[in-house]
């Protein structure tokens, strides 16, 4: 849907009078959530907030792109949408693993220094 956060907030009996705002930042939307919950609190904004993340890249569907015009004659391509816009990395056009061992390599960060830092945060 469009606001998953209003979604997942009236599943869970939460009163639409409550707030609810949807972060995307793909793979940061949670860990965002998380820190902004963190400042609202701290600024006195809230007293209780609920945040978290959620993924649904198992339901990326095939897109077959131009179909709104039609097609007139000859193949067409269905495009996985996850590989798409979900990982393939914006600026370098290769997929986001692919991007980060480029990276990695060229700023002289280890794979073993990579999971070290993810496996602390």
């Amino acid at each position: 849907g469009q606001i998953p956060a209003r979604q997942a907030a009236v599943e869970a009996g939460i009163p639409m009078s409550t707030p609810a705002l949807t972060i995307n930042k793909v793979c940061l939307s949670g860990l965002d959530a998380i820190a902004l919950a963190d400042q609202l609190i701290r600024a006195g904004e809230f007293d209780i907030v609920v945040a978290g993340g959620m993924e649904s890249m198992t339901n990326a569907p095939h897109l077959l792109l131009g179909q709104r015009s039609g097609y007139k004659y000859g193949d067409v391509t269905i495009k996985d949408h996850m590989a798409l816009d979900g990982l393939t990395d914006a600026w370098d056009c290769c997929s986001m693993g692919e991007s980060t061992e480029r990276h990695g390599a060229r700023h002289g960060i280890t794979r073993a220094e990579q999971d070290e830092f993810a496996a602390a945060s």
